[in-house]
């Protein structure tokens, strides 16, 4: 048989859902000021690589 759930066990259920749902936001945070850190770092690498084919192209259409 379940016990009828009390207000001190409702309460500690709520605590502990509080605390466990604290560190998954912690843990999201940290994970997306990652996930950005890369993203940025990954656009900056593929800006430099078009601009270095735009100036390699131009290279070639202004020596023909």
């Amino acid at each position: 048989r379940m016990s009828k759930p009390t207000l001190t066990s409702v309460t500690d259920q709520l605590h502990s859902l509080d605390t466990r749902t604290a560190r998954i936001e912690t843990e999201n945070s940290i994970q997306f000021k990652d996930l950005f850190g890369r993203v940025k770092r990954l656009e900056t690498i593929l800006i430099s690589v078009a601009a270095t084919i735009i100036v390699i192209l131009l290279g070639i259409a202004f020596n023909l």
